[in-house]
């Protein structure tokens, strides 16, 4: 996995990019039901990979 620089999105993952667009969606989704960003973080990532 790279990095790419001051993204918070930090995963940068397949060539068509769907696991991260499924992965930014988890993320608001855990987010918008109260979650902080490393506990939202942490379940969208088990989810989606």
């Amino acid at each position: 996995m790279k990095r790419s620089k001051g993204a918070v999105y930090s995963y940068e993952i397949t060539d068509n990019g769907k696991d991260k667009i499924d992965y930014i969606e988890k993320l608001h989704q855990y987010m918008d039901q109260g979650k902080s960003y490393p506990e939202a973080k942490d379940e969208a990532i088990s989810e989606v990979y």
